[in-house]
């Protein structure tokens, strides 16, 4: 970036987290994409949605957001550079289950690593 390594987020404590929910749900899956951003509303401080899922990892590896999620499975060409990117820059990314993700995972959750867990946690049981 500029000529600097991108580093995740330094933030510590969830309560100041900015979360992604990274993917649209179909319309059938709304009330599923409510329970994500109802989990993630009342858990950190805030809810971004750019529209966008390499966005939104290359947001986390960049530090302008703590976390990305999503319950949806994914196309590698949605996820697969932004994953790269967010472990180059220091941070985690698994499964909803905390099992590492790789491109036919059913779920992602990406982070700063601060508070992985608490991220995982917040998402609603499939």
């Amino acid at each position: 970036r500029n000529g600097d390594p991108a580093t995740v987020s330094d933030r510590t404590d969830p309560e100041t987290f900015h979360v992604v929910p990274t993917l649209w749900w179909e319309r059938d899956d709304r009330d599923q994409y409510a329970d994500v951003c109802e989990g993630l509303v009342t858990t950190f401080d805030d809810l971004r949605r750019y529209g966008s899922a390499q966005f939104a990892l290359s947001a986390v590896a960049t530090g302008a957001v703590e976390a990305a999620v999503s319950t949806e499975p994914a196309h590698p060409w949605d996820t697969v550079a932004g994953v790269a990117l967010v472990r180059a820059a220091g941070g985690v990314v698994t499964d909803r289950h905390g099992e590492r993700w790789h491109p036919d995972s059913e779920s992602l959750v990406a982070s700063n690593g601060a508070a992985h867990e608490t991220v995982r946690d917040a998402l609603p049981e499939a």
